[in-house]
């Protein structure tokens, strides 16, 4: 059986989140062995929503969510199958990309990023945070 995750985009996601969404796309590959496509639609299965915090695709998603700055980021589970990325502005929004990579056990260094050896199975993580400077 093949896990079905999307990564929700909205259009027109910009080149910051567009290259943390092909990191994020590519560390999922690399732990978990999924092929997750990142589109601008709702998407079956699981989904990872990442965009702006007053993204029209965010809030459909999620309408109770909270300002944010623009160095703000949050990362919300929404239900079983719905995570929620978002950001005050570009650059928060590939924060909160990089704040779930961790949440899987990566560790950012100077020189390489050092993955887990064993990160267990595929799961979106049960976190409700909202990071603020």
């Amino acid at each position: 059986m093949s896990l079905s995750l999307a990564i929700v985009t909205g259009r027109d996601p910009g080149p910051i989140v567009e290259r943390a969404v092909a990191d994020l796309r590519s560390y999922l590959s690399r732990l978990f062995g999924i092929d997750a496509a990142a589109e601008d639609g709702d998407g079956n299965g699981l989904r990872i929503v990442v965009g702006k915090i007053d993204a029209p695709h965010v809030r459909q998603t999620c309408s109770d969510l909270p300002a944010l700055s623009e160095q703000g980021h949050l990362l919300r589970r929404i239900d079983g199958r719905t995570l929620v990325l978002a950001g005050g502005s570009d650059a928060a929004v590939a924060w909160a990309i990089y704040e779930l990579v961790e949440q899987y056990g990566v560790r950012f260094l100077l020189h390489e990023d050092v993955l887990p050896q064993e990160p267990g199975p595929f799961h979106l993580p049960q976190i409700d945070k909202v990071f603020e400077p």
